[in-house]
């Protein structure tokens, strides 16, 4: 068995044990079709927004109408008019939008890997994959709103291995992105 698929059946396995069983069913089936890696993204608009004072929001074209924020939000900026993602609108995201994988070569340092998530209309967001210590490769990890118990909330995950919904502690460290129809 070469390295690569150990890597994927180890992945998979992790992911299973961590995550709800038929989010990960349902995603891998799809993950081969809709990510790709590429080194170059063809636009910057706004890959290089993390974090700001301001949030714009972007039609992707999701049948739900929902608009995703075109960047984190700090706990202090988050308004009335705005929300966490809810299971659906994320389980949305995943369905409807393809997945790519950009390496931002960054000059005297490493590289920094976004994820830009292009809407069925061509308009796109992007996410930062950082390194967190219960995952085994850098990841996009946003909380959405609820969970499956007290005590655990629903993320958003993506990376280069996997794109799922998965169940956290509610006191790991994530960044949020909202969301309002």
């Amino acid at each position: 068995m070469g390295i690569l698929n150990k890597l994927c059946k180890s992945i998979k396995n992790c992911v299973i044990r961590l995550f709800d069983r038929s989010s990960v069913s349902e995603v891998n089936e799809r993950e081969t079709n809709s990510s790709k890696q590429t080194t170059e993204p063809t636009e910057l608009s706004n890959v290089f927004n993390d974090t700001q004072d301001s949030i714009g929001y972007v039609d992707l074209g999701l049948p739900s109408g929902t608009l995703w924020a075109d960047s984190d939000v700090l706990e202090e900026n988050i308004s009335d008019d705005c929300s966490l993602p809810t299971y659906e609108q994320a389980t949305e995201l995943i369905e409807y939008c393809q997945f790519e994988i950009i390496t931002m070569p960054q000059e005297n340092r490493e590289s920094i890997k976004y994820s830009r998530v292009i809407g069925p209309n061509g308009k796109f967001i992007s996410f930062r994959l950082n390194e967190y210590e219960e995952y085994p490769f850098p990841t996009v990890a946003r909380w959405c709103k609820g969970g499956p118990r007290q005590g655990l909330q629903y993320v958003l995950l993506i990376s280069e291995a996997t794109i799922t919904i998965g169940v956290a502690s509610n006191k790991a460290l994530y960044p949020s992105r909202m969301v309002r129809i």
